[in-house]
């Protein structure tokens, strides 16, 4: 999967983000979300949107997606995962955006 293209990864993390954001306000153990959730959270996962937030100046909608995605795994389910996140996450990130 490291040669699909940008443009693509991008959709699928948004539509990632929107799957969670529909299916948090419905339960808080809600049983399609959690094996996404975890996932998500995991080292691979994380390593994966730190690059994408890392290189925002190459591609800046991957580093959008990829924030959205982050907040939407804070926010699923009242926060409960809100912990793994803030665990997994590189805070001493170098974020190279353009300038606007």
């Amino acid at each position: 999967a490291n040669n699909t293209q940008p443009a693509v990864v991008a959709c699928l993390l948004s539509v990632l983000a929107s799957i969670l954001a529909l299916l948090s306000p419905h339960s808080i153990h809600h049983a399609l979300a959690q094996p996404i959730t975890k996932r998500l959270t995991s080292s691979q996962w994380m390593r994966k949107m730190h690059s994408y937030l890392s290189n925002a100046n190459a591609n800046s909608e991957l580093a959008l997606v990829s924030l959205k995605l982050l907040n939407a795994l804070s926010c699923f389910a009242h926060g409960k995962e809100q912990k793994a996140l803030m665990e997994n996450f590189i805070w001493d990130i170098k974020v190279r955006a353009p300038k606007l």
